[in-house]
């Protein structure tokens, strides 16, 4: 099949499965906070863990197809990162493909429509050698350029919750960030700078951006507490890429802890039942102080501290699939209600003014 032909079919796979539409998903921003960590929040106020998968949209027509089918939201994950390529965005220097980017908007909508966040990322592959300018190259000022078109396509779209360039090193982080603001000024949207996701090797130069999360790809159990430390100016740390294996549950249980989001890169292995279906708090007012998940008796614990006077819900996953005839009982949360989601899982929602505390599990009274 032609690569070109695969984005179409993916949107007419989510269109055909799409779940009954969500409302408008609220824009992200950044919250630094050198001592405490920082957290990606929501217009409401709300802490937001961004859970999801890696797909590449010119090859992976089977896992948007899932997505379609509504399979991330019966693990209770919200998120898509999408690695776009450059060639199609830019099949030659100067000239871009609108035709394309009006496809990536309608796949970007499909998803907001389901409740599902998307992550733009497109790496600087295919950079001439210390950028040499000869002709039909990609030089870095190129890929910033092109950078600024996307920004600019995508500056008022609250369903982009980040531009996501890992790859781009050093100083070219610090240009491809520079650009991406300046796309968002071409489009008016100043005032709601979208995130940024850099690598570790870039975080120092781009600090001045209140905006930026540190994204590492390929970390292990162990060193996900020392990225938290090292997101330097206290930066929101999202894990851009990670392949479960047998420690999916420690690497899971270590993200809950720390409060960081991620992107696993082998969506194959979604099952409501299998190692990914974990409990979890996708969202919280205020501040999410602790949060812990005991599979072998289903039973899920958090707290967090919110304003007296909120108003914004709480979004509580539990793979219910795994855990029957699982109760709750919690404190400083009003209103809390359980909607089923497809597989089986619960979304446990309520308001939650001041401290709360909130527990789930089949063994409770």
């Amino acid at each position: 099949m032609p690569r070109t032909v695969l984005l179409p079919l993916l949107l007419f796979a989510l269109l055909l499965g799409a779940a009954p539409a969500h409302a408008a998903l609220p824009p992200l921003s950044a919250d630094p906070d050198p001592r405490n960590g920082g957290r990606i929040v929501d217009a409401s106020g709300r802490e937001v863990l961004l859970r999801g998968v890696n797909t590449d949209v010119l090859s992976d027509a089977p896992v948007l197809g899932r997505i379609g089918s509504r399979t991330l939201e019966s693990i209770g994950w919200n998120a898509v990162r999408i690695q776009l390529a450059w060639p199609r965005i830019e099949p030659l220097p100067g000239r871009f493909d609108d035709k394309h980017l009006d496809d990536v908007e309608r796949l970007v909508d499909a998803l907001a429509s389901k409740g599902i966040y998307s992550v733009l990322a497109v790496q600087p592959r295919g950079l001439v050698p210390g950028g040499l300018p000869i002709a039909g190259a990609r030089t870095p000022a190129s890929y910033t350029v092109m950078l600024r078109r996307l920004a600019r396509r995508f500056a008022t779209q609250p369903g982009v919750a980040a531009f996501d360039v890992v790859d781009a090193h050093g100083s070219l982080a610090a240009m491809a960030l520079s650009q991406i603001r300046a796309g968002e000024n071409d489009a008016g949207a100043t005032a709601s700078p979208h995130l940024v996701f850099v690598g570790p090797s870039s975080i120092g130069a781009v600090t001045s951006d209140r905006a930026v999360v540190l994204a590492p790809r390929g970390t292990t159990v162990g060193a996900l507490g020392s990225m938290r430390q090292a997101a330097l100016g206290g930066a929101p740390v999202v894990v851009s890429e990670w392949t479960p294996g047998a420690d999916a549950p420690a690497h899971q249980d270590a993200q809950n802890g720390l409060r960081l989001g991620s992107f696993a890169s082998t969506p194959g292995l979604i099952d409501p039942r299998g190692p990914l279906s974990r409990a979890y708090v996708r969202a919280a007012p205020g501040r999410l102080e602790f949060s812990h998940y005991e599979e072998p008796r289903g039973h899920f614990a958090a707290r967090g501290m919110a304003s007296s006077s909120n108003t914004a819900p709480i979004e509580i996953f539990y793979p219910g699939a795994k855990h029957k005839g699982a109760k709750f009982r919690a404190r400083g949360i009003s209103g809390l209600k359980a909607a089923k989601v497809p597989g089986g899982g619960r979304m446990v929602t309520g308001i939650p003014r001041g401290r709360w505390s909130f527990q789930i599990g089949p063994s409770l009274k």
